[in-house]
């Protein structure tokens, strides 16, 4: 858990980063060297973060302690830290691939290589 921002440790910008941003914008150069000329050194501490019913808030924090998508940090709706769920598989949340959780389940949508679509589903235990 990061208890403050001594704690965290951003992870460094990598290959694979400049990558992806050739992978999305290659057929635009002049986009493309614009996001590569923006992109920061480090990365964000958090993934990404999303909400369910009850309001506990969901974050996929991404430092250099912890491989992206592999844990998610729970909070209760008062803010208070509940733990970290540890992931036994990769979870990538895009704005295509998107999560949603329910009182027992964590539901991760995904897609294979060959583009098949398919849900994740992770049981919460209190």
């Amino acid at each position: 858990m990061i208890t403050s921002l001594t704690d965290a440790r951003p992870a460094d910008t990598g290959e694979a980063d400049r990558d992806e941003l050739r992978r999305l914008f290659g057929e635009r150069p002049a986009v493309l060297a614009d996001q590569l000329r923006a992109l920061p050194e480090k990365k964000p501490i958090i993934e990404k973060m999303f909400v369910d019913g009850a309001g506990r808030l969901f974050v996929i924090p991404e430092t250099s302690r912890v491989e992206p998508g592999t844990a998610i940090d729970v909070f209760r709706d008062d803010g208070l830290y509940v733990g970290r769920l540890e992931v036994p598989e990769t979870v990538t949340l895009t704005y295509h691939r998107g999560a949603h959780a329910t009182p027992e389940y964590l539901l991760f949508a995904g897609a294979d290589d060959a583009g098949t679509p398919y849900v994740t589903r992770l049981r919460m235990r209190p």
